[in-house]
């Protein structure tokens, strides 16, 4: 009885909080678009005021919600299909917290309600008839994505229960198709539990609702059968996945016996910092790990965390810090107290990670470390470095003021900038990616290079 009085507090100052920022976004976005109509006939600053004052801050002062975004780096440039999954009424302002311009597609019903109808058409988002064809859309849509907006369509066509996904009809993959523009899957975990369709209250106390972004999909060669089933594949993969908000409370409870300052940085660095999540999405899931710079293992356990069984070789050069890795350390991982620039390194890995550590070395150093990691790689083995960016942020200062204060061993900082790095990187590997690994006001760069396979001419 307790319980349900509590939720059903909680669901009213949800609730609340759901029609302040409704509220507000009918009070600033209608007066500011018709001034801005004559030169922004796509409302564009509808849905701006829309996406921060209806969807960031709706989550930001909420609380007891907890929100993450992951993938973001994915999107940009020309507009495209996003899919997502649905299960509550929160979907909708969740979705608007992406960085990019927006445009939904409802069924008429939507359009008809009193306020959220007219919001809707006010701001410029698409009517469609699910027994209509697709023809009076296609050119609206592709029109919207030249412009460099994406459209918004949920493939089930109705709210699930969040435990899984339910079917889905093909009317978005015929559009992507025909418009010629790649699909993004967009995965949505723990609306349901803040807003729970039919019900008086909220599921949980403190809900936490995470967006993942998955790499868009190209419809050239596909049917919209083919395209369906790859993005609900990926969907699928994501929806029964780790979750980037629980897994740092699992790495507080496995490093707590250790001490609760090691419990307590566990818990704060992996939350924050997104190259964990990253690293986790773009390494291996078997075989060896070399992890430069290891400090207290917090990769490998992370890694662990999320289901990766790879085995981990750290290195050093604080023994304090590895004495704590080993601590919490799998079957089968090594960590060593060494110099990364002379510690014998394993050949044959499957991945060589570097996060934060060139930057401490000189440049010439720098670059023979680099080489050297390349040289322990298997063919088709991952080179996985993040280093910080030289302009804009706080990272290049606060790390000058960690070596300053003795908290990270090194002679100084000399950070390049991704641009050098990359550039030396590409003498030793074919394909390069370079991405932006920023949070907050620490801004940082990661670069992911894969060795060529063994075979002839390489």
């Amino acid at each position: 009885m307790l319980r349900t009085m509590l939720l059903r507090l909680v669901w009213a100052g949800s609730a609340l909080i759901f029609a302040v920022c409704t509220l507000i976004t009918l009070v600033l976005a209608f007066p500011l678009q018709l001034v801005a109509l004559p030169w922004d006939r796509d409302r564009r600053v509808a849905g701006a005021v829309t996406r921060w004052t209806w969807g960031v801050a709706h989550f930001f002062v909420h609380p007891l919600w907890r929100v993450r975004i992951t993938g973001r780096e994915r999107l940009g440039g020309r507009g495209r299909i996003l899919v997502a999954n649905h299960q509550s009424m929160l979907d909708i302002p969740a979705l608007f917290q992406l960085p990019v311009s927006l445009r939904l597609t409802a069924r008429p019903g939507v359009f008809a309600l009193p306020v959220y109808g007219r919001m809707a058409r006010f701001g410029g988002h698409l009517c469609v008839d699910p027994e209509a064809d697709l023809s009076g859309l296609v050119d609206r849509v592709r029109g919207l994505l030249d412009r460099g907006i994406s459209v918004v369509i949920f493939p089930e066509g109705t709210r699930g229960d969040g435990a899984r996904l339910l079917p889905f009809k093909r009317g978005a993959f015929e559009l992507a198709i025909r418009v010629d523009a790649e699909v993004q899957p967009v995965v949505i975990r723990g609306t349901i539990n803040a807003m729970e369709p039919g019900t008086a209250f909220s599921r949980v106390f403190r809900p936490q609702i995470e967006l993942h972004v998955l790499p868009p999909l190209s419809p050239i060669g596909a049917t919209r059968r083919s395209l369906a089933r790859e993005a609900r594949s990926a969907m699928e993969a994501t929806f029964a996945g780790p979750s980037p908000l629980h897994v740092p409370q699992e790495l507080f409870a496995l490093y707590r016996p250790v001490s609760a300052f090691a419990a307590g940085f566990a818990r704060w660095k992996t939350d924050l910092d997104p190259a964990f999540w990253a690293a986790w999405q773009r390494l291996p899931r078997e075989g060896v790990v070399v992890d430069l710079g290891a400090g207290e293992g917090l990769l490998g356990a992370y890694l662990r965390a999320c289901g990766s069984t790879v085995t981990i070789i750290g290195f050093d050069l604080d023994e304090a810090r590895i004495q704590r890795a080993r601590a919490v350390s799998s079957p089968g991982d090594v960590y060593h107290v060494g110099d990364a620039r002379t510690a014998p390194l394993p050949a044959g890995a499957a991945a060589v990670v570097a996060l934060d550590l060139l930057h401490y070395l000189p440049a010439p150093e720098q670059d023979a470390l680099i080489e050297r990691m390349a040289g322990a790689l298997a063919p088709g083995g991952m080179l996985l470095i993040r280093d910080p960016e030289v302009r804009g942020g706080f990272t290049v200062l606060s790390e000058r003021l960690m070596v300053a204060m003795g908290r990270h061993q090194g002679a100084g900082v000399e950070a390049r900038g991704a641009g050098a790095i990359a550039a030396r990187v590409r003498r030793h590997f074919r394909q390069v990616e370079v991405e932006d690994c920023s949070a907050g006001p620490f801004r940082n760069t990661l670069i992911t290079a894969v060795a060529p396979p063994r075979g002839p001419g390489v």
